[in-house]
């Protein structure tokens, strides 16, 4: 199975979605990203905060450490 037809088949729906973002924990704990820093290029950081702003979870803290 090539990986385009394993996202097809394991993507989770826009309803599924909007669950995850409404109850995914039975109370809802802050998950902390600690991120080691030292002068990363823009594009790995422009990265790195779209990917945890576009997770469905919103419950968390990002945190750099330099």
């Amino acid at each position: 199975m090539s990986y385009k037809e394993w996202i097809r088949k394991n993507e989770p729906t826009a309803k599924e979605l909007l669950a995850q973002r409404n109850k995914v924990f039975e109370n809802t704990p802050t998950i902390s990203i600690i991120v080691p820093v030292y002068n990363p290029p823009e594009r790995y950081m422009a990265s790195l905060l779209s990917s945890v702003l576009n997770q469905t979870y919103p419950h968390f803290e990002l945190c750099f450490l330099k």
